[in-house]
Order: structure tokens, then C-alpha cells, then sequence
């Protein structure tokens, strides 16, 4: 497959050589324009998101695990067996526990 602009009558080509240019000329300028913070800034608002979307979605994978996890316990609990109430008390404490630490470390890094 030939390349386009190898297809282009002559003067076509050279509009658009000349477009390019004019729109790549600036190019050098327009970088040592560039506040360096602004980049930081935008560079950490991204990560904090990041970090937002990351401690949700374990939020969310801890309440599924922890709700399979309550079922299965209050099944036992009605079958009568013996540990299901040990269990139903690690259960709260876990949950309790992991989304603790979750809340902690997205308000730690969030302020990062």
C-alpha cells in the first residue's frame, strides 16, 4: 500500500507539509511553557483517584466475601453446630478489622 501523501498531487502535499509545520513549529515553545507543578499536581490528583478506586474496590470485595461468609455461618448457626458461633464472632471482627485498616490507609495515602 502506497503511503498518502506519495498519492497527493503536488500542491496537496505541500499544504499539507505546510499545515504540519505550522502546527508542529510551536511545539518547542509550548513544552518550556509548562508549569512544572501543574504536572505534579495533576500527576497526584490521578494517583489519589487511583488509590480512591483501588481501597473501593477491596471495600467491595471484602463486604461480597464477608456476606458469603455471614450465610454460611447463619446456616450452620440453624444446623445447630458447636463452632458456628465462634465463628460468627470472627466474622464481625474481621469485617470490623479490614475495613478499618482499608478506611485508614485511604485517608493515609489520600493525604499523601
Amino acid at each position: 500500500m502506497l503511503n498518502p501523501i506519495k498519492r497527493m498531487g503536488a500542491g496537496a502535499r505541500v499544504a499539507v507539509c505546510s499545515a504540519m509545520l505550522a502546527l508542529t513549529a510551536g511545539a518547542e515553545r509550548a513544552f518550556a511553557q509548562i508549569d512544572g507543578s501543574a504536572i505534579l499536581d495533576s500527576g497526584t490528583n490521578a494517583g489519589k483517584s487511583l488509590i480512591t478506586a483501588l481501597v473501593r474496590f477491596l471495600q467491595i470485595g471484602l463486604g461480597l466475601a464477608a456476606l458469603v461468609t455471614l450465610v454460611m455461618t447463619i446456616y450452620n448457626v440453624f444446623k445447630q453446630e458447636r463452632e458456628a458461633a465462634t465463628k460468627l464472632i470472627w466474622w464481625v471482627v474481621g469485617l470490623a478489622v479490614g475495613f478499618g485498616l482499608l478506611t485508614a490507609l485511604a485517608n493515609q495515602l489520600a493525604g499523601v
